[in-house]
């Protein structure tokens, strides 16, 4: 699905809690640039008529949409602990396939199974600066 400028939903039409709370938005005519990841995903990974992954809970404090890896990265730290906590909605798959059927662009699905088959040693570690802030990873 390619969105064009004109069909770029404004801040005050669009009634998504997490792209008011977090999305990139141009301020000169109030549309939204970068949505949630969730309104990316509902939008084929496309925004604009470009790939986009949108924002994560990692990519949101520099306020700019997500690569790939951020994307793959939020849904197995984030994400997936939640489900682990209460599976009562997965309707009989497991957590991990549940995950790769519904939250995972089919590009980020091998880095997905690469985090879930290794141990933790092997998934990026956030890196904080002075003021809480995620300054980068190792």
């Amino acid at each position: 699905m390619t969105t064009t400028t004109s069909q770029l939903p404004t801040i005050y039409t669009h009634n998504c809690p997490n792209c008011h709370a977090y999305a990139v938005i141009n301020y000169q005519d109030n549309t939204i640039t970068v949505p949630c990841s969730g309104c990316a995903q509902d939008r084929g990974w496309e925004w604009n008529g470009h790939t986009c992954y949108g924002v994560t809970g990692l990519s949101a404090q520099y306020k700019r949409g997500a690569t790939l890896e951020e994307t793959v990265l939020a849904v197995f730290l984030i994400i997936r602990p939640r489900f682990i906590e209460d599976s009562s909605v997965l309707d009989g798959v497991t957590v991990d396939q549940h995950i790769l059927n519904t939250m995972i662009p089919d590009e980020g699905k091998e880095l997905y199974n690469k985090y879930v088959t290794q141990d933790l040693e092997g998934i990026p570690q956030a890196v904080y600066d002075d003021e809480g802030w995620i300054a980068g990873y190792i």
